[in-house]
């Protein structure tokens, strides 16, 4: 009996921690200008569409579609106006249903959002420093009316991997962010991971791969699907170009480069990710990789991408149908960050 496909869209966005006026760069405005930037662009790409008026409780949108935001440099007060944000209509719209009915029970599952608010988007990933609310969080937000959270955890990219830690030739404290979730009806499960490998550290950078891999084939292991190979999804910033010592490290562990999987009539939006706060060029630096990299088809590849693939004689698991670069320059000229926003649409088969 075969199972039923899932789309799925996977958002990888560095928005910049929110620095303080004396850390700003040039060109850079502060969060409050930049912040409502970041969650229109969120809002857009997960199916919704609205307006951002004069702050981020001012958004008015429908809908939302089975997507993954994983955010990178995100400080715990950036998580918290992205998640008030992303729920502000979820909240009206409870607002007028308890309006009619008082005694409606009211719910909470996410406390950044404080009581008696049931979530529509929630998320996973502490920060950095320590464990908790302190440095650079690498959040995983996820639509918690599609998706089931099975497991969650916070994997230090260090030799000692399981508390607040610094690894090998890293400057900065550097953390991989996994969940498993389970689609709510079609009952099929993903493994998602986020990560921001360090900026000098070359050495971080490779062995913080095989951290990362490690923790991936461990999720694998203890929920993988009956009779099928788990899909799974890897974002984030690499801090390296393509062809990198800790890119080629992802190939060799069985994960493919989203960019050299679609074709050039799949890719939209130019290839650089990072331009800094300085027009179009740069570089790519960021990435979304998936696996198993022999069951990765593109929307034209064998078999349709929807059987077996013919060349390897292996079935497919996931078909890529698109990859997107969005603008990281609003129409006032402001810069919504120093990097674009990553915007893959996959479905698991």
């Amino acid at each position: 009996m075969s199972k039923p496909t899932l789309p799925i869209r996977i958002l990888s966005y560095n928005i910049r921690w929110a620095a303080p006026p004396a850390k700003l760069l040039q060109n850079e405005k502060p969060w409050e200008l930049r912040g409502p930037l970041v969650l229109e662009h969120l809002l857009q790409q997960t199916g919704s569409e609205g307006v951002v008026k004069d702050g981020l409780g001012e958004v008015k949108v429908e809908g939302t579609m089975a997507a993954f935001i994983c955010l990178q440099e995100c400080l715990h007060e950036q998580l918290e106006d992205i998640l008030a944000g992303l729920n502000a209509p979820r909240r009206d719209a409870e607002s007028a249903l308890r309006a009619q009915d008082p005694e409606e029970p009211k719910s909470n599952t996410d406390p950044l959002l404080g009581p008696g608010r049931e979530m529509e988007w929630s998320h996973i990933g502490v920060g950095r420093d320590d464990g908790m609310r302190k440095g650079e969080y690498i959040p995983i937000i996820y639509p918690t009316h599609i998706f089931k959270l099975l497991s969650s955890e916070t994997v230090w990219l260090s030799p000692t991997p399981g508390v607040p830690s610094l690894g090998w030739d890293a400057v900065k404290p550097r953390v991989l962010t996994l969940g498993v979730f389970e689609h709510r009806v079609l009952g099929r499960r993903v493994v998602v991971a986020n990560t921001h490998l360090d900026h000098e550290g070359r050495e971080a950078r490779v062995k913080s791969v095989s951290v990362i891999l490690e923790a991936v084939e461990r999720a694998k292991r203890t929920w993988v699907e009956e009779e099928g190979e788990m899909g799974v999804v890897v974002a984030g910033d690499w801090n390296e170009g393509d062809g990198g010592e800790a890119c080629r490290e992802m190939e060799r562990g069985g994960m493919r480069d989203l960019y050299h999987v679609v074709g050039e009539d799949r890719r939209e939006g130019g290839e650089a990710t990072f331009t800094g706060f300085r027009g179009e060029s740069g570089e790519r630096i960021d990435y979304i990789w998936v696996g198993p990299g022999e069951g990765v088809c593109g929307a034209e590849g064998k078999g349709g991408g929807r059987g077996e693939e013919e060349e390897k004689g292996k079935k497919c698991v996931w078909r890529v149908e698109r990859y997107k670069v969005l603008d990281n320059v609003a129409e006032d000229g402001v810069y919504k960050s120093d990097h674009k926003c990553l915007v893959e649409d996959l479905v698991l088969l």
